[in-house]
């Protein structure tokens, strides 16, 4: 799944932090990327 941002909205790195904090709870192998955060 690739989740990006348009328009200067920068919602994306919370929207993945919020779905790694769902399946954290359960057994699903993530790998995170946050490209071109800074």
């Amino acid at each position: 799944i690739g989740i990006g941002c348009t328009g200067g909205n920068h919602r994306s790195p919370a929207i993945v932090e919020n779905l790694r904090n769902y399946f954290n709870k359960h057994p699903v192998d993530l790998n995170i990327i946050h490209r071109d955060l800074g």
